[in-house]
C-alpha cells in the first residue's frame, strides 16, 4: 500500500516538500510519511529521549520520505508519468 522513496536534498537538489508540492500540481498525491515525527508532538516534547538531535536517523527520514501512489489499478502510464516528473525535479 506504500511505495516510499527518500529525497536527499543534497543529492537531489530539491527537498522532499518541493517534490511533494510539484507532484500535487499534477494531481499526483503522495504522502509525507512519518511527518511530523511523533517525538515532535506536544505530548512527547518534555521527554529527554524525544529532544532534537536524540534521534538523528528518524529526524532525517521524516524530512526525506515521501510515499508515492501505488494500488492495483494504477495504470502503467501513470507510473511512467510519476517517474518522469520525479526525474525532472532532479535537473
Amino acid at each position: 500500500s506504500y511505495f516510499p522513496v527518500l529525497i536527499d536534498k543534497s543529492r537531489f537538489r530539491k527537498s522532499r516538500d518541493e517534490v511533494y508540492d510539484g507532484l500535487k500540481q499534477h494531481n499526483i498525491y503522495g504522502r509525507r510519511y512519518f511527518y511530523p515525527l511523533i517525538s515532535q508532538f506536544p505530548t512527547y516534547r518534555g521527554i529527554e529521549s524525544a529532544q532534537p538531535g536524540k534521534m538523528p536517523v528518524a529526524e532525517r527520514v521524516t524530512e526525506e520520505v515521501i510515499c508515492l501512489p501505488i494500488y492495483p489499478d494504477l495504470p502503467p502510464g501513470a507510473v511512467d508519468e510519476i517517474c518522469s516528473l520525479i526525474k525532472s525535479y532532479a535537473l
